[in-house]
Parts: C-alpha cells; structure tokens; sequence
C-alpha cells in the first residue's frame, strides 16, 4: 500500500551529511554559550533576564531558581542582532566654486 511512496529527504551518494535542524540540536546553558564567546555566565544570564537572548526554563518547580536553556538557532540570531556591519559611505561634499565671492 505504500510501497511506492518515496522517501521526503534523499540524497545522492556523494552528496554532504548535512547537520540536523536546530530544533533537533541539544538546548545549550548559559555557561556553555559564556565559554563559546568567552565572557562570564553572568552577561548571558543578564541578557536573558533583559529579554535580549530568547531562552526557556527547565527548572522542575515553577517558581523555584530557573534552569535556563538556549536553542542554537536563537543564540545565532542573537549574535546576528548584536554584529556590525560596515559603515555605509558618506556622501561626496559639494564643493563651492572658486570664482563666485559669498557675502554674508
């Protein structure tokens, strides 16, 4: 009966693994994200306290001391958010011409 139904994800033999979602991938703590960037564990938690970076709690009580939780594809939005980009170019200044006199 569905024997003949193809498979949604193929891939050629030579083709690349890719990675799986984000949604698959492991939740990470907030001092696993400090020692990726190399800052303290208390700015990450200042920033999900701050609503900044999107986190989830795991704690067992509901208001006990929070477990927080960081999906990967919320902390590389994150840190797209906070990245610069290059300054955009100013624009050429006009230029007055040498022989008209300005009286003020």
């Amino acid at each position: 009966m569905t024997a003949d139904v193809a498979p949604i994800f193929t891939t050629a033999p030579d083709a690349p693994v890719l990675a799986r979602p984000a949604i698959d991938a492991k939740p990470l703590t907030p001092p696993a994200i400090a020692k990726q960037l190399g800052i303290k564990a208390e700015k990450v938690l200042t920033w999900i306290r701050a609503g900044e970076l999107r986190a989830f709690n795991v704690a067992t009580k509901q208001g006990g001391r929070p477990l927080w939780r960081v999906k990967l594809a919320d902390l590389e939005s994150f840190i797209a958010k906070r990245s610069t980009s290059p300054p955009r170019p100013k624009p050429a200044r006009s230029r007055i011409p040498t022989d008209v006199i300005e009286f003020y």
